[in-house]
C-alpha cells in the first residue's frame, strides 16, 4: 500500500515538472497581483511605487556649487506650500483600512430594499404599471423616472394677458382616450377668488378640476360636490388631504392637497399610448422628451413648449431667486444629510434636491403662520411617494409637522401637552358610522335619523357642551362604500352645521356589500382630525350581527384602541330586544353599563340592568365594546315611521344617553403626531384608562358561540 502510495506521487512529480506548474503559478500570481494592482492603484500611485530612491549631494565649493537632492516619502507639489502628508504610501494603505471598517450609507438593510424593487412579481412580466409625480405643478417625474420643469411665470403667460385660458397637456390616452391630464397655471379660480393653479382631469368622459392653490374641486360643473362619488367607472373618494380619482379601466390620479403634490399611476396595457409632459410609457427613458410632434427634443423649453395650449409660450425667462439660509438648510437636512438617505441607493435624490431649492422659494406657505416651508416639504414627499412605490419606506420629516393648536400657535411633531380644567374645551365631535346595507337605506324617512341629530345637538347644548361637529363615516355597501370611507363636503370631514348632516345621509348609496367588518370601520372613524381635548361620541348604525369571524381586527384590541383614544360608542341596532316575559322590560329601548333604558324607565333602572344580557348572536361583540367604553345600545326599529311609539320621545332617551358620556375628560396627554402624507394632528388620550368591568374571556374564546343565523328577535334574560 506504502509502495503504491509513493509511485502515484512519483507520477505525480512528473507531471508537474513536465508541465512546469510550479513556474506557471508564480506566473499567474504574479499576473494577478499586478492586475489587481492596476485596478486599485491610480497613476500617480503606481509612479510612486516604481520610482527609485535618488539621493545626490554636489559640494564643490571651488565653482560654487551645493546640490543637494534628497527623495521625500511625500509629493511636494510647489514651494508656497507645505508637503501632503496624506500622499504618504504608509499612510495611504492606513486610511484605506481604516474607510474599510468605518460606518457607511450601505447596510444590510439597505440592501435589502434594493432587492425589493425586484421581488415584486407585479414587476416581472408585462404589462408593468408606472407612475408619473406631479409636484407643486411645477417639477415633474414622467413614467419613466426623467425629470421635467417649468419656468411659470404667471405675468408673463397668454402674451401678458393675465385673463388668457393657457393650459399643457400632461397625459392623453391616444388609444381609447380613457382619460387626458392637463395642467392650467393662470386659470380662474373656482372659489372666484383671482387666478390660480388648476389641474383638469378628464376620466372615462368625466370632468374633475382640482384647484391647487384652494384645494376645491369641481365635477362636471358641480363647483361643490359632495365625496366619496362613483360616476360610471370612475370612483372619487377623499380622505383626510388625500384625493383620489381611480378608475375601472386601470388608471388613477391621487392628490395630496396640501401639499400641491399628486402621482398618477398608469396600467401597463397603456404601454406606448400615451404622451404628453408626463412621457410616453414605453420604459424607455431616451424619447421621454417626445414632442407633440412626434420629434424627440434635447431641449426642456422646446418640449415643455410643444405640449402647451392657447398661447402659454413665454416670452421671458423666469429670473433666478437667490435661496435663503432657511431653504437651504431645509433641503440640505432632508437629502444631503441622510433623513431621506434610505432610498439614495434606490432612486437618486439629486433631481429632488433641486426641486426642493426651486419650490422653497417660490411655493406660498401652507396656511398663514404655519412654520414649515412647504416647497421643500412637497419636494421631500415626492421623494418618499416615489421611494415607496419602489418599496422602500420613509416617514416623513419632522420639519414638515406642525400641530395648530386652539389658540391659533403651532407646536412641532413629538410634543406633549397635558390639558385639564379650563384647557379642556367643553366641546364634542361626534361620527356617525352608518353601515351602507339595505336596513339603512333613505336614513331620513326610514329611521328618522334627522330627529336623532337635532336631539343630540339639543342635549348637547343643555349639557353646556357647545361647539360641537358632526361626521358621517360609511361602510359595508356597494362601491365606493366597499370600504370605509368618510363623507367629504367642501373639503371638510366635519361640520359644525348640525342640519347639514341631511345632506350627508342623503349621500350615502346602500346596497348588499361584501363586507361586514364593523372593527374596521370604527377603526377608520378613530382615525379622522379630530380636536385636541373634545370628547369623542361615535354612533354605530348597524346592519350585520357584529360577528368575530367578519372582523379583520381582534376585539381586544380595538377596545384598548378605543380606550387610549377616549372614544364613546352608541350603537343604534337594527334589531328588535322582545323581551315580553318581563313585564319591566316591556317597550324596550335600550341599556348601558349600568341602566336599562325602557318606556317604562326612561330614565333608566338599574335593578332590572342586573338581569338583562342581550345575547351574543344578536350584536356579537359589539355589545360589550358599546358598554366597555362607556357607551350604550339601543334599538333604531323604534325610530322607524310605522312604529306606534313616539320617535321624538324615543330620540331624546337616546340623546340624552349620548350627552351623558359626552363631557371631555378633565385630565388628557396630547402629543403632535402626522400620518405620513404630511397632515398633522393633535392625539390625546386619558392620562388614567378605566377598568374593564367585564370578563372577556367570553369573547376570547369561541367554542360555545352560536354561529348560526337567528332570528334576530330571540332574546335571553338571567336572573
Amino acid at each position: 500500500m506504502v509502495q503504491k502510495y509513493y509511485e502515484v506521487m512519483a507520477k505525480v512529480d512528473w507531471v508537474a515538472d513536465e508541465l512546469q506548474l510550479e513556474h506557471r503559478l508564480h506566473q499567474v500570481y504574479g499576473l494577478v497581483r499586478n492586475k489587481f494592482r492596476n485596478y486599485a492603484m491610480n497613476a500617480l500611485e503606481t509612479a510612486d511605487m516604481y520610482r527609485e530612491a535618488k539621493t545626490k549631494f554636489v559640494f564643490d565649493p571651488e565653482v560654487g556649487i551645493i546640490d543637494l537632492e534628497q527623495k521625500l516619502p511625500m509629493s511636494w507639489h510647489a514651494f508656497n506650500e507645505t508637503p501632503r502628508f496624506e500622499e504618504i504610501p504608509e499612510y495611504q494603505v492606513l486610511a484605506k483600512a481604516q474607510s474599510f471598517f468605518s460606518e457607511t450609507n450601505s447596510s444590510i438593510v439597505m440592501k435589502l430594499y434594493n432587492m425589493r424593487t425586484h421581488l415584486d412579481p407585479k414587476t416581472w412580466l408585462p404589462p408593468y404599471y408606472s407612475r408619473a409625480l406631479l409636484i407643486d405643478s411645477r417639477h415633474y417625474m414622467t413614467f419613466d423616472q426623467r425629470y421635467v420643469g417649468l419656468n411659470l411665470n404667471f405675468d408673463e403667460l397668454g402674451n401678458g394677458r393675465s385673463t388668457s385660458q393657457c393650459s399643457y397637456l400632461l397625459a392623453h390616452d391616444f388609444f381609447k382616450r380613457n382619460f387626458t391630464l392637463l395642467l392650467e397655471p393662470a386659470s380662474k379660480s373656482l372659489a372666484g377668488q383671482g387666478l390660480t393653479r388648476k389641474l383638469s382631469f378628464i376620466a372615462n368622459g368625466q370632468l374633475i378640476e382640482i384647484d391647487l392653490e384652494t384645494d376645491h374641486i369641481s365635477i362636471n360643473g358641480n363647483p361643490q360636490p359632495i365625496l366619496p362619488l362613483k360616476l360610471g367607472d370612475v370612483n372619487i373618494h377623499r380622505d383626510l388631504d388625500v384625493l383620489s380619482i381611480t378608475s375601472d379601466t386601470e388608471f388613477s390620479l391621487h392628490c395630496n392637497v396640501q401639499f400641491d403634490l399628486c402621482w398618477f399611476e398608469v396600467s401597463g396595457w397603456y404601454f406606448g399610448r400615451t404622451a404628453g409632459l408626463l412621457g410616453t410609457l414605453n420604459n424607455e427613458p431616451y424619447d421621454e422628451y417626445t414632442m407633440s410632434s412626434g420629434v424627440i427634443s434635447n431641449e426642456t423649453q422646446l418640449f415643455t413648449d410643444s405640449w402647451s395650449l392657447k398661447q402659454c409660450r413665454q416670452n421671458k425667462l423666469a429670473q433666478t431667486q437667490e435661496v435663503s439660509q432657511e431653504v437651504s438648510d431645509a433641503c440640505t437636512s432632508f437629502f444631503r444629510t441622510g433623513i431621506l438617505a434610505t432610498c439614495s441607493a434606490v432612486l437618486d435624490p439629486t433631481p429632488f434636491y433641486e426641486m426642493c431649492m426651486d419650490l422653497g422659494m417660490k411655493s406660498p406657505p401652507i396656511r398663514k403662520g404655519h412654520p414649515a416651508v412647504k416647497g421643500a416639504c412637497a419636494a421631500a414627499l415626492a421623494y418618499i411617494e416615489a421611494c415607496t412605490a419602489l418599496k422602500v419606506p420613509m416617514r416623513v420629516p419632522s420639519q414638515c409637522v406642525f400641530c395648530q393648536l386652539s389658540n391659533g400657535s403651532y407646536v412641532p411633531e413629538g410634543t406633549f401637552m397635558e390639558l385639564s380644567g379650563p384647557e379642556i374645551p367643553k366641546s364634542s365631535d361626534v361620527v356617525f358610522i352608518v353601515e351602507a346595507k339595505e336596513c339603512n337605506a333613505n336614513l331620513k324617512t326610514s329611521k328618522n335619523i334627522m330627529t336623532v341629530v337635532s336631539s343630540i345637538e339639543e342635549q348637547l347644548q343643555a349639557a353646556k357642551i357647545t361647539n360641537n361637529r358632526y361626521a358621517v363615516v360609511a361602510f359595508g355597501g356597494v362601491s365606493p362604500y366597499d370600504k370605509a370611507r368618510s363623507v367629504i363636503y367642501e373639503h371638510n370631514e366635519f361640520t359644525s352645521k348640525p342640519e347639514q348632516l341631511a345632506d350627508y345621509f342623503g349621500h350615502i348609496n346602500t346596497g348588499n356589500g361584501s363586507s361586514n367588518d364593523i372593527l374596521m370601520a370604527i377603526s377608520a372613524a378613530a382615525k379622522l382630525n379630530f380636536r385636541p381635548g373634545v370628547s369623542k361620541t361615535f354612533i354605530l348604525l348597524s346592519c350585520s350581527k357584529c360577528a368575530a369571524r367578519d372582523m379583520r381586527f381582534d376585539y381586544t384590541s380595538i377596545l384598548q384602541y378605543l380606550l387610549e383614544e377616549g372614544v364613546n360608542l352608541h350603537i343604534l341596532a337594527d334589531t328588535e330586544f322582545d323581551f315580553e316575559r318581563n313585564k319591566k322590560l316591556r317597550h324596550f329601548f335600550g341599556l348601558d353599563s349600568k341602566l336599562v333604558y325602557s318606556k317604562r324607565f326612561p330614565e333608566g333602572d338599574a335593578e332590572t340592568r342586573n338581569t338583562t344580557h342581550i345575547p351574543k348572536s344578536n350584536l356579537g361583540i359589539c355589545t360589550t365594546l358599546a358598554v366597555e367604553t362607556q357607551g350604550s345600545v339601543f334599538s333604531a326599529r323604534k325610530l322607524q315611521p310605522e312604529r306606534k311609539y313616539p320617535i321624538k320621545r324615543f330620540a331624546t332617551i337616546f340623546a340624552k344617553r349620548v350627552a351623558l358620556s359626552a363631557t371631555p375628560i378633565q385630565s388628557q396627554t396630547c402629543e403632535c403626531s402626522a400620518h405620513n402624507t404630511g397632515v398633522s394632528y393633535m392625539a390625546c388620550s386619558p392620562q388614567a384608562l378605566p377598568e374593564e368591568k367585564y370578563d372577556l374571556d367570553d369573547y376570547d374564546s369561541f367554542n360555545n358561540w352560536d354561529w348560526g343565523d337567528e332570528p334576530e328577535s330571540e332574546t335571553n334574560v338571567m336572573s
